[in-house]
């Protein structure tokens, strides 16, 4: 995935880590956040909380069908009209 986008020209960055996940959002203030709902040490809905108001637009992706509802229902939260 990361040479398909860079090969559109865009500049993509990966974080091993919900921490790191954090940092690296703080650091390159990205345009769009990919995130895995599970990741070690902290999973994405805790990248979402710990970056705030700062949090660029999100994308969940998951391996577990369980996961999937509360995916959506944070990103329903986290848009204010």
């Amino acid at each position: 995935m990361m040479s398909l986008w860079r090969g559109e020209g865009c500049g993509p960055v990966c974080a091993a880590s919900g921490s790191d996940a954090v940092d690296t959002i703080a650091a390159t203030a990205p345009d769009l956040v990919f995130l895995d709902v599970e990741m070690p040490g902290m999973g994405g809905f805790d990248v979402v909380s710990a970056v705030g108001a700062q949090m660029p637009p999100v994308i969940f992706l998951t391996a577990y069908a369980q996961c999937a509802v509360p995916a959506f229902d944070t990103l329903q939260r986290s848009i204010t009209c």
